[in-house]
């Protein structure tokens, strides 16, 4: 040990306890190099940490349903084209036929209120010349063939939705860039229960 320094180490703690007149010092406190946010951040970061907080982007994992990625991306093109075509919040609601506070939860993508055949005919409804078209990848019998495992890969290619949609199942015919299968399907049984 060099006593030059532990001398020198001694009298900047004394100066501290000296400042702090009598305070007890957490000594973890004065080694702990970590940031520490300031009040107004610490606030923020619990409001964006809240499950229930309004505006949030999602993030999906690699496995997440290929049903919630689709219904996250319908959402995602309604608001796209409400915000390309300057609709009005209120006429966008009356457009599809839901209350105000409904109509924010799709634009927010509010994907667990609602069923994949409810937002295409959703979209449907708020623009009946677009076609819905959805990122491309391969389909679960390439990806077998591949990787040897049964499942669906996320992002398959809906062809297109025509009108009207059978509200019943929601059948979407996709299609896999890969190999141009077109006989999967997507569909959403529960969708005739809530809408009844």
């Amino acid at each position: 040990f060099d006593v030059g320094k532990m001398e020198e180490i001694s009298s900047v703690l004394e100066l501290v306890l000296e400042s702090e007149k009598g305070k007890i010092i957490n000594m973890t406190k004065l080694n702990n190099r970590s940031y520490q946010y300031p009040e107004r951040d610490r606030e923020i970061i619990a409001k964006l940490s809240d499950p229930n907080y309004e505006v949030k982007s999602h993030v999906f994992s690699k496995d997440a349903p290929v049903e919630d990625l689709f219904k996250y991306e319908v959402c995602q093109t309604i608001f796209r084209y409400q915000q390309e075509h300057k609709i009005p919040y209120e006429k966008f609601a009356e457009q599809i036929g839901l209350s105000f506070a409904e109509a924010m939860k799709v634009l927010k993508g509010k994907i667990n209120d609602f069923y994949l055949g409810q937002l295409i005919f959703y979209f449907k409804k708020m623009a009946p010349e677009q076609e819905l078209k959805l990122t491309p990848s391969i389909c679960f019998h390439c990806h077998n063939k591949i990787k040897g495992k049964f499942y669906y890969i996320p992002h398959l290619f809906i062809e297109s939705v025509k009108f009207p949609l059978c509200l019943g199942c929601a059948t979407i015919k996709v299609k896999c860039k890969n190999c141009s299968r077109e006989n999967i399907v997507v569909k959403d049984y529960e969708l005739e229960k809530k809408t009844l």
